[in-house]
């Protein structure tokens, strides 16, 4: 048996006791009394279930309040009243002709309120049921946003850039061995932030600035005096909150597309300006944009779509050629003043 029906038997039930139990409490259970309870469950029972189809028929579950409120009075009415005229006969049995009008308008009443008790816990317990059902279902597409962010984090681990990173520092290891020791250092720092924002959906600016200089640093074993880079960002804008490996990708797009193609090298400069409704990022390299597909890379088109699913569509993304040798990518994010308030003692101004 449904829930639904367990929830009909034991509410009529209910009904039925107290039809029976009232007027037996002072005239004993006579069986026209017996008769008119039977017959009010059955009754109830047929018509609350019918009107129950009728609901489902018409979509008053998804109805707004302001439409469904006189629906719902309606259909009570008109239940209760159908109701009231089949138990009329046997009501006329019990009740003596002077006292007809007082107590048939009361049983009227009790039933109405009944009737309508029924309607409101049948929709309040399909609105709680929906509600249910879309945070589960929230919670489902959250835990696979999740998961795929994870998976997602995990691979840009760049296989390609711990290679050369290692095999730079092979070198150092014996040329200069401080300078190896700072190297291993920054990529254990890199490392542990990258494991780190895998179970996190944004990250503070600032700790993605101090990521990406240690990127760029460990970048610079590679390419050495081919490779200069600048990162600025004003002091409003250190608590933001981003994608994790946001600035990371556009500055590894930068090089890979930009600073390692060129023979004499170039540079990149990272700049971070936060107005009162958006946040500005603008990447820039020594390059040329040229008619490259693949321009964007998985990095940053990650970075991108989980962007769009914090901020919303207005989220501004434009890569262009700013200079006959300079290209800028601009990424515009809507923040408003959804960011609290943050103090740091100085804004990162780095160059090297």
């Amino acid at each position: 048996m449904s829930l639904y029906w367990k929830c009909q038997i034991a509410g009529w039930s209910f009904y039925g006791l107290l039809a029976a139990g009232i007027p037996s409490l002072y005239g004993g259970m006579r069986w026209t009394v017996a008769l008119r309870t039977a017959t009010g469950i059955a009754i109830g029972l047929f018509l609350t279930d019918q009107l129950r189809r009728f609901m489902l028929r018409r979509g008053w579950l998804w109805l707004p309040l302001r439409r469904l409120a006189p629906r719902v009075v309606f259909a009570a009415v008109i239940v209760t009243g159908v109701m009231v005229l089949i138990l009329l006969p046997l009501l006329l049995l019990t009740i003596t002709a002077a006292e007809r009008t007082g107590p048939l308008t009361t049983i009227f009443s009790i039933h109405l309120i009944f009737v309508l008790g029924w309607i409101l816990l049948y929709l309040g317990y399909h609105n709680l049921r929906r509600v249910h059902l879309a945070e589960a279902e929230k919670l489902r597409l959250e835990l696979g946003m999740r998961e795929t962010e994870l998976k997602a984090l995990r691979a840009q681990l760049n296989p390609h850039f711990l290679f050369n990173s290692l095999n730079s520092l092979r070198g150092l290891i014996t040329e200069n061995p401080s300078r190896a020791q700072e190297a291993v250092t920054r990529l254990a720092a890199l490392l542990r932030h990258t494991l780190q924002l895998s179970r996190a959906r944004t990250t503070t600016l600032e700790e993605e600035l101090e990521a990406t200089k240690h990127y760029l640093e460990l970048e610079s074993l590679r390419f050495e005096s081919r490779l200069r880079y600048e990162i600025d960002s004003d002091l409003q804008s250190l608590d933001v909150a981003v994608p994790p490996m946001l600035i990371q990708n556009l500055v590894e797009n930068a090089i890979k597309h930009g600073i390692a193609r060129l023979p004499k090298g170039g540079s990149v400069r990272v700049d971070v300006q936060r107005s009162s409704q958006d946040l500005h990022i603008r990447v820039t390299n020594t390059g040329t944009l040229g008619d490259e597909p693949g321009r964007r890379g998985i990095g940053l088109t990650n970075s991108l779509e989980r962007l769009r699913l914090m901020f919303g569509e207005g989220v501004s993304f434009q890569l262009r050629q700013l200079e006959p040798s300079e290209v800028a990518c601009d990424v515009v994010v809507p923040i408003g003043t959804r960011q609290p308030a943050h103090t740091v003692s100085h804004p990162p101004s780095i160059v090297h």
